[in-house]
């Protein structure tokens, strides 16, 4: 909104909190970077003002939870070594605050909320993905150049459908149903389904795409019941998706809790596409985009700069354009402020603006999703930043681009449709989005490390770590929690009748048992039955211990057995659960959750103890649970064996 701008920042004495850091290694950065990641905690005494239109308020008390990217570089061979900080938070942070001024005291229906809304996009436009922020540290740095975006590759998106949503409409005989649309975004990027109403099972077959910058974005989805002003849309829940994961596996076909919500899940299939430089493969991206009019290419364009801009002339009160050639005769106050607005179809960017100058350095990358280069045009516009008046424009075919060898137009310059002899330079290059290519296999295998089923260890090797199971492919039983692409392997259906499915039911918490499964009869080895689960949201590892069966009797007495968790490597923090007296299939069913930022490389140790003795408590069993192949924020339920 341009009417609103922060008009006091200060954001007190109460230091920033930070946790968990990361450093990348050589194998995810080049040579001349230094990569970090860093979980930030802020809940201080800021003092912020702000103005929307005549409206002046303020925020106090704010609270902001993030992960936050620290880029070095360049490395430089002079002090400080560094040449410049870029930070910029991967996804949207969490953020809370309270309005003071106008804001508070006339409680306007719906103002706080738009209110709030502005200064969270305002901020997402600042330093959220795209979104960079740059300290500059050394001289003869570019901070453009430095900044510019390299995307990673493109995520396509199709939000299918959603079930068992909340009812949040009142009805003329009670509880009515809702009107469910769902909002995705990566970074700052976000797209907006349409409306379904009156519906808890809505089928919006939505499609759209956006540009992944930085491995280590998830996409994050919010469902919202829609309701009309002044009431405010209503939270249906939340997830989100680890966009590492959906470039392994190219494809993903998934239903997804709904978190901070009683029940509700989300039907979403989600692509990878990498980039391509051959022609040829134009064809096929064109045939797979054309029905729901998603992109088949990614424009770069490189803005250099800008050459003899007409000059703004302002006498007796009259403005206008003046297009004289000997431009040093105009007093300096007169040269225009000229940015950049550079448009496809109905993507539009703009550049920063250049003060008083008719000979501008740009030198900023900009990225397009092109639907079809053989039709579509780029168009260049450049104004005055003070006038708002146009100093010039151009179109330029993508044809030609296409055309070109590698499909690469460097340095050219174009003439701008005006009476002076304004040009402007730009550098174009073309690539065509393709499934199957995913980078560096080897950078990816450090990313990710998912268990191989090769892998997996005899039962009675006390040192080997059981992989996590995996989810069978949905049958027609539509309260199947997690559902995977054909294209990822699928288990047997003997396996699918071993494994235990975690089911949805209104009447029933997200992670409860389901009673009766006990599992085999002729099944008689110790083993114990958990729910594992990771909410890539709240960054939690959620764990439920059901139950345990067949434990041994030990001197002719029953055991009192309980179960005790740690997270290896680190051992930080331990969940144990109540003692069950005389027991050998104890049922507890209790939850326990472990902050975790990343599950990779991570183990879950669980054992059983016999507290029956006053001194010690003999271990009975234990099972160690790679945590990797969680990272998707699919919920499992199963039995695991416990070795003794």
């Amino acid at each position: 909104m341009g009417s609103f701008r922060f008009e006091k920042v200060i954001l007190g004495d109460t230091p920033v909190r930070v946790r968990g850091v990361k450093v990348y290694d050589e194998k995810k950065t080049d040579r001349n970077e230094i990569i970090m990641d860093m979980e930030v905690i802020y809940a201080g005494d800021c003092d912020v003002r702000f103005s929307l239109s005549k409206i002046r308020a303020g925020i106090k008390d704010l609270q902001l939870h993030g992960t936050l990217r620290l880029v070095m570089k360049p490395l430089v061979n002079q002090m400080p070594l560094i040449g410049g900080i870029q930070y910029f938070f991967l996804n949207p942070p969490s953020l809370d605050f309270n309005l003071i001024g106008v804001a508070d005291v006339l409680d306007m229906p719906g103002l706080a909320d738009l209110i709030r809304r502005i200064v969270q996009e305002q901020i997402a436009a600042m330093c959220v993905l795209p979104n960079k922020m740059f300290v500059q540290l050394a001289e003869n740095v570019n901070a453009q150049e430095t900044c510019a975006l390299k995307p990673q590759g493109v995520i396509r998106i199709c939000a299918i459908e959603a079930r068992n949503l909340l009812k949040k409409d009142v009805g003329v005989l009670g509880m009515g149903k809702s009107d469910p649309y769902v909002v995705l975004s990566v970074g700052a990027q976000s797209f907006k389904s349409k409306i379904i109403n009156n519906t808890v099972t809505p089928k919006w077959d939505f499609h759209c795409e956006m540009m992944v910058e930085e491995i280590g974005q998830n996409l994050i989805i919010y469902v919202y019941d829609y309701d009309e002003m002044p009431r405010q849309d209503e939270f249906l829940g939340r997830t989100s998706v680890d966009l590492s994961l959906v470039r392994r596996e190219g494809t993903m076909d998934v239903w997804l809790d709904l978190e901070d919500v009683r029940k509700g899940q989300i039907h979403l299939k989600l692509t990878w596409l990498g980039f391509s430089e051959n022609p040829v493969d134009l064809k096929s991206a064109l045939l797979e985009s054309q029905n729901h009019g998603l992109a088949s290419c990614m424009l770069t364009v490189r803005l250099d700069s800008a050459k003899n801009l007409p000059v703004v002339h302002r006498k007796a009160g009259l403005q206008g354009i003046h297009f004289g050639k000997n431009t040093q005769t105009v007093k300096e106050g007169h040269r225009p402020d000229p940015y950049a607005i550079l448009s496809v179809g109905k993507v539009q960017h703009e550049s920063t603006t250049m003060e008083k100058t008719s000979d501008p350095v740009f030198e900023e990358t900009m990225h397009f999703l092109v639907r079809n280069p053989l039709t579509d045009t780029l168009l260049v516009k450049l104004m005055d930043r003070k006038t708002s008046f146009e100093l010039g424009t151009m179109k330029q075919s993508l044809d030609l681009v296409f055309g070109r060898a590698g499909m690469i137009m460097e340095k050219q310059r174009f003439t701008l449709n005006t009476r002076s002899e304004a040009k402007v330079t730009l550098d174009m290059q073309l690539k065509i989005l393709k499934h199957g290519i995913q980078g560096n296999e080897e950078d990816l295998d450090d990313e990710i490390q998912l268990p191989d089923d090769t892998n997996t260890a005899p039962a009675g090797d006390k040192s080997a770590i059981s992989a996590p199971p995996t989810p069978p492919p949905a049958p027609a039983d539509p309260d199947t929690v997690l559902k995977r692409s054909p294209s990822v392997k699928q288990p047997s259906i003997q396996s699918i009748h071993e494994d235990v499915i975690v089911k949805q039911e209104e009447s029933r918490p997200l992670l409860a048992a389901i009673p009766g499964q006990v599992g085999s009869d002729d099944d008689k080895n110790m083993k114990i039955r958990m729910t594992i689960r990771y909410s890539q949201t709240t960054h939690q590892l959620i764990v439920v211990v059901h139950s345990v069966a067949n434990l041994p009797i030990e001197q002719e007495e029953l055991p009192d057995p309980y179960v005790k968790l740690y997270v290896l490597p680190e051992r930080n923090k331990k969940h144990k659960t109540e003692a069950v007296k005389d027991q050998c299939n104890p049922l507890y069913d209790e939850r326990f959750e472990f902050p975790i930022i990343d599950l990779r490389g991570k183990t879950l140790e669980v054992t059983v103890c016999d507290k029956k003795y006053i001194r010690s408590s003999p271990k009975l069993g234990d099972v160690l649970v790679a945590l990797d192949d969680f990272q998707t924020g699919n919920s499992v339920t199963n039995w695991y064996p416990l070795v003794e």
